[in-house]
């Protein structure tokens, strides 16, 4: 959809304009029973599912994190991989979503995209993907006109071709059997 709008936040996409997605849902499996945490915007949404917890934010112009990041007192996804001994990564293009509760920049789990697409190709001299990856969009954090996150006013095709490439990058490397790929919104 080439001229994408804000009172589009409501649609839906035939074949024609979306294939890859439609591709996904006739082989793999879908869930159609998801409802997010906040009835409300992204960013509190993905609190929810880092740490089960938006801190009482229920926009988006409120997640902006302190020095360091929020620090909820059970603990984040993150700090539940890293007790139990379970190597992870958050690949990112502008911003990592784990920024929220970690140093951003300066924590080694955060790791531009290109790692990821080198990790999942089995690339030589690259280290193997980690048991854990979390794979970031670029949501315009900085500016930046690429937005590929689906959000309205974003050209949806945009955030498909970026699901491809990383679904596909997993696809054809040596780990697809191995894996298991979870999209959310």
């Amino acid at each position: 959809v080439e001229n994408a709008t804000e009172d589009q936040t409501m649609n839906f996409y035939n074949q024609n304009e979306i294939p890859f997605y439609y591709d996904l849902a006739q082989k793999f499996a879908i869930d159609d029973r998801y409802f997010s945490s906040v009835l409300g915007p992204t960013f509190p949404n993905r609190s929810y599912g880092l740490a089960a917890t938006s801190f009482g934010h229920l926009t988006t112009s409120e997640v902006f994190p302190p020095p360091g990041g929020y620090k909820p007192i059970t603990g984040t996804i993150f700090d539940l991989l890293d007790q139990n001994h379970v190597s992870w990564a958050n690949y990112f293009q502008d911003v990592p979503q784990g920024g929220s509760f970690r140093k951003f920049p300066g924590e080694p789990h955060f790791l531009p995209l290109t790692v990821f697409l080198a990790q999942a190709a089995g690339a030589p001299g690259v280290p193997e993907l980690p048991s854990v990856s979390f794979v970031d969009p670029n949501f315009g954090v900085f500016g930046i006109k690429f937005e590929n996150d689906e959000h309205p006013p974003t050209d949806i095709q945009r955030g498909q071709a970026f699901v491809s490439q990383v679904v596909n990058a997993v696809r054809n490397g040596p780990f697809w059997k191995d894996s298991i790929i979870i999209i959310t919104y």
